[in-house]
Parts: C-alpha cells; sequence; structure tokens
C-alpha cells in the first residue's frame, strides 16, 4: 500500500500517469499478498489495524484492476487516491486536488 500512497501525490498534480498509477495500485496489493503468503499468513487480520487495512487494500485492488480492464477513468483512479493520500499521505500530501490529475493517453476506461 505504502508504493500506492507514496506517488498518489505526483499523480494528483500530474507527474504521475493514470496506467502507472492503476498498476501501483494493483501491484502494492499483489505485493501484500505475497507477503503474507510467505509469512505462512492466509491473509486475514491478526489486529484491529489490520482488519482496518483491508477496506482500503480492496480499495486498491478494486480501483486499479477496474481501471486497468477499461472499466473506470483516470478521474475515478483520482478521486480514490485523493481519499486515501488525504487519509494515510501525511503532511506533505495535504492540498492535492483530483481536479489536477492526469488524463490517461489511453481511451480505456473512457464512458
Amino acid at each position: 500500500m505504502g508504493s500506492a500512497i507514496a506517488i498518489g501525490p505526483g499523480f494528483l498534480r500530474g507527474d504521475v500517469d493514470a496506467d502507472t498509477m492503476a498498476t501501483t495500485m494493483v501491484d502494492a496489493v499483489q505485493a501484500y499478498v505475497a507477503a503474507e503468503k510467505a509469512d505462512g499468513r492466509d491473509g486475514s487480520p491478526l489486529d484491529s489495524d489490520a482488519a482496518r487495512l483491508m477496506p482500503v487494500l480492496q480499495e486498491l485492488i478494486t480501483c486499479g484492476g477496474g481501471y486497468l480492464a477499461g472499466r473506470c477513468d483516470a478521474d475515478c483512479v483520482a478521486r480514490t487516491m485523493t481519499e486515501l493520500v488525504g487519509e494515510f499521505g501525511g503532511p506533505d500530501a495535504q492540498g492535492e486536488s483530483a481536479s489536477r490529475a492526469p488524463q490517461s493517453g489511453s481511451t480505456a476506461g473512457a464512458a
């Protein structure tokens, strides 16, 4: 999740394209799942902090995967990342605006 949050402000400023952002979102969840399996866990939350992380991981994979599959657009990714950066991004991420998010060069997800 950290990798997606780390590049989120750049995406919202227009420095990172939507394809890269969505791929990073999906990769972050896949990395989490791989780490869980490597540690012999099944992904079930071990405590309340981990339980609060589950909906975030679900949002990352759903939004990022939906964009990559052409089911949503860069604005949708921007809305998700605005929320996540605002919640987890720390003081440097405050004030970022989804309205400044870049549009993908492709037509994937265009509605």
